[in-house]
C-alpha cells in the first residue's frame, strides 16, 4: 500500500512528458477546490440564516408548545399537574384562541359608522410575557400584566392601522357560537355586518365583550401582524361560557442552557400520544422546510458542477495512462497484480482530491471568517446613510466533513472507469 501511495503521489506531483497533463490535473484540483469553498459559503449563509429565524421566533414564539391531537380545546389543569416534577420548565403560560368579529366603532371621517372584520384573538395569562416576551414586540402603547378579567386590548399594528383605530376607542369583539361555521365566515369573505348589538346578519346571536387597546405589536409574521388580537384569557373565554378552564395551547420556556431536544422528548412522553410537544422549528415548519429545501438544491447544484469538474480527472488519468504504458507493463511484468495497478490510478485520483478539498477548506474557512469579522459583503441599504448590515455567516464543522466526503466519493466514481482501463492493459 506503501508504494502504491509513493507511485499515485509521484505521477500526480512530477513533471509528465506530455505537459497538458500536469495542466488538466491541476486546472482540475483548482476547480475543485474553489467549488468546495463555494459550498463551504454556502452552506454557512444558510446556517446563519437558519439561526436568524430561529433567534427572531423568540419575540412570539416559546421554546415549546403543548396542543391537543385530539380537539382544538383541552383542559390545562391536568396537563400542568404532569409537568410540576420536570425542573427545566420556568414559566408556563396559558393560552386560548379563537375566530371573533371585531366591530370597529367608527371609520375615518364618519363617527356614526361602524364596522367588522374578523380577526383571531388570543387570550393569554399574567405568565404570558414570560414565555412569549409579549413587551419585546409592541411597537406603541405599552404593557402591563395581565390581571383577571383585564380590559386591555393588544393589537397587530397592521390591523390597527388598516382600519384607522385610535387608542381612545372602545371596540366590541363578538364571538360566534358554535353552530356559526368558519365556513360561514369564509362565504362573507372575512367581513360580517352586525345589525344590533350582539346580533349578527348571520341570525345568530353572540356574546359580546368591550375592550380598549392598549398597544400595537409587530412580529415580522403576517400570520400574526395582520389578523391578530391579544386579551386576557379570563376576559375573552366568556365569549364561549362553555370553555372555562379550557386552553388552545400551552407555551414553555426553559431554564437557560437546558436541552431543549431533551425536555421535549421528555414532556412528549409524559404527556402521551394526545397531545403534540412542538419546538419553534415545529411551530414554523414550513419556513424551516422551505429554507433546508434550497439549501438542498444549491448544495445539489454546486455537487453537480463539482462532479462535472472532477470529469477532468479522468481526461487526465486517460492521458496518463496512455504516456506510462511501458510502465503498466513493466509493474505486471514484475508480478503486480491487476488490483495494484487499479490501486494505483484510483489513489492517484483520491490523492488530486484530498489536495483540492483542503485547498477549498482552507479558502472557504477564510472567506467565512473574514465575511464574519470585516463584513465584506453587505445588505443593500435603500438610504446609503444607514449602517451597513453584513451578510450573516456561521461556520460548522459538520459541513467541512460532508464535503470532505462529497469531494473524495466523486473524485473516486470519476477515477475508476481510467483505473479499470489501466488494470487491464497487458
Amino acid at each position: 500500500m506503501r508504494l502504491i501511495l509513493l507511485f499515485a503521489k509521484r505521477y500526480l506531483l512530477v513533471k509528465q512528458r506530455t505537459f497538458a497533463i500536469n495542466i488538466i490535473s491541476w486546472v482540475t484540483i483548482i476547480g475543485l477546490a474553489i467549488g468546495a469553498a463555494s459550498i463551504i459559503v454556502l452552506l454557512s449563509s444558510f446556517n446563519a440564516l437558519e439561526s436568524m429565524i430561529y433567534e427572531s421566533q423568540g419575540n412570539f414564539r416559546p421554546e415549546l408548545l403543548i396542543e391537543s391531537n385530539k380537539g382544538r380545546l383541552f383542559k390545562a389543569d391536568s396537563i400542568k399537574g404532569q409537568l410540576e416534577d420536570i425542573e427545566e420548565i420556568q414559566h408556563l403560560a396559558e393560552v386560548y384562541e379563537g375566530y371573533a368579529f371585531l366591530q370597529i366603532p367608527h371609520s375615518y371621517g364618519d363617527s356614526s359608522a361602524t364596522k367588522n372584520v374578523v380577526v383571531r384573538y388570543r387570550g393569554v395569562d399574567k405568565s404570558y410575557d414570560d414565555v412569549y416576551a409579549l413587551s419585546s414586540i409592541l411597537t406603541e402603547g405599552y404593557h402591563m400584566p395581565f390581571e383577571q378579567d383585564s380590559l386591555a386590548l393588544y393589537m397587530a399594528r397592521n390591523l390597527f392601522a388598516e382600519h384607522k383605530l385610535y387608542f381612545q376607542d372602545w371596540p366590541y369583539l363578538y364571538a360566534p357560537t358554535e353552530d356559526v361555521l368558519l365556513e360561514d365566515i369564509d362565504r362573507w369573505n372575512g367581513y360580517v355586518r352586525l345589525s344590533t348589538p350582539g346580533q349578527a346578519s348571520l341570525g345568530r346571536r353572540t356574546p359580546s365583550i368591550p375592550l380598549q387597546p392598549m398597544g400595537l405589536f409587530l412580529t415580522g409574521d403576517e400570520q400574526f401582524d395582520v389578523h391578530y388580537v391579544f386579551g386576557d384569557i379570563d376576559h375573552l373565554r366568556k365569549l364561549n361560557l362553555s370553555h372555562k378552564g379550557l386552553v388552545s395551547q400551552l407555551g414553555l420556556s426553559l431554564k437557560a442552557n437546558t436541552d431543549i431536544a431533551a425536555v421535549k422528548t421528555g414532556i412528549q412522553q409524559t404527556l402521551g400520544s394526545h397531545f403534540n410537544v412542538l419546538d419553534r422549528r415545529d411551530q414554523d415548519a414550513s419556513v424551516y422546510r422551505i429554507v433546508k429545501l434550497e439549501r438542498f438544491f444549491m448544495v445539489v447544484i454546486l455537487a453537480f458542477i463539482v462532479g462535472i469538474i472532477s470529469f477532468n480527472m479522468i481526461a487526465a488519468l486517460s492521458m496518463l495512462i496512455m504516456e506510462k504504458r511501458q510502465d503498466i507493463i513493466m509493474l505486471r511484468a514484475l508480478g503486480a497484480e491487476r488490483r495494484t495497478v487499479f490501486s494505483l490510478y484510483l489513489f492517484q485520483g483520491m490523492f488530486g482530491a484530498a489536495i483540492a478539498t483542503v485547498l477549498g477548506v482552507v479558502l472557504g474557512s477564510l472567506i467565512v471568517i473574514a465575511q464574519d469579522k470585516f463584513g465584506l459583503i453587505n445588505f443593500p441599504q435603500p438610504n446609503p446613510e444607514a449602517t451597513p448590515i453584513p451578510y450573516p455567516v456561521d461556520w460548522r464543522f459538520t459541513d467541512v466533513l460532508l464535503i470532505a466526503i462529497m469531494m473524495l466519493g466523486i473524485t473516486c466514481l470519476a477515477s475508476i472507469y481510467p483505473a479499470w482501463r489501466a488494470s487491464k492493459v497487458k
